[in-house]
């Protein structure tokens, strides 16, 4: 793990903390309303994100050498004009982007190219995801959709970290089996709960 790890935490510009344009402060005012993921929320997330999820940090970090270990297999000279099968990456509930940033950097230090999709039913994340992306150059499809509606490419890898608390649990069985029905054979699903 350790050549990965070097890799990912030596890249600053990466790090959720270092991008955050705002400290979160939110509770500290009078907030009445419902929460949401607005464009006040997503004006601090990245900061309200590292400090209110225990073990955040390492979390992105194993999740990145988990995903790199299990397209170990795929060659590192595939190119996306090729007509070889390029890993599809979905992060679903991708807020502000930092899980397929920091993928998208570690794939271009290790000559890996795969198809990184992010979605997220809040248009201010996705807006931010967005901006994020193209200051960074990163070649990412970010989109405003809820994915219970989504209609998936098959798929390599789809991650779910902290989101699927936000699914009614009535829908929660249909979205995985959803998932599953996507994914391609021997491929992996990644979640997590809070």
């Amino acid at each position: 793990m350790k050549s990965y790890k070097h890799d990912i935490n030596n890249k600053n510009i990466l790090s959720s903390k270092k991008n955050a344009t705002k400290q979160d402060t939110i509770f500290m005012q009078d907030y009445n309303e419902k929460f949401e993921f607005n464009n006040l929320v997503a004006s601090v997330f990245d900061d309200m994100i590292e400090r209110s999820v225990p073990f955040y940090e390492e979390m992105m970090n194993l999740s990145i050498y988990f995903i790199l270990e299990n397209l170990k297999d795929w060659t590192h000279t595939i190119q996306k004009t090729d007509s070889v099968q390029i890993p599809i990456i979905y992060d679903l509930g991708s807020s502000t982007g930092n899980l397929l940033l920091r993928l998208y950097d570690t794939f271009s230090t290790h000559n890996i190219c795969a198809n990184l999709y992010g979605i997220d039913n809040s248009l201010p994340m996705i807006e931010r995801a967005k901006l994020k992306a193209n200051a960074l150059g990163a070649d990412i499809t970010f989109l405003h959709q809820d994915f219970l509606q989504t209609t998936f490419l098959p798929a390599d890898i789809i991650t779910a970290f902290y989101t699927l608390q936000f699914i009614r649990p009535i829908h929660r069985q249909n979205m995985i089996q959803k998932i599953y029905n996507v994914l391609k054979e021997e491929n992996i699903f990644m979640a997590s709960l809070l």
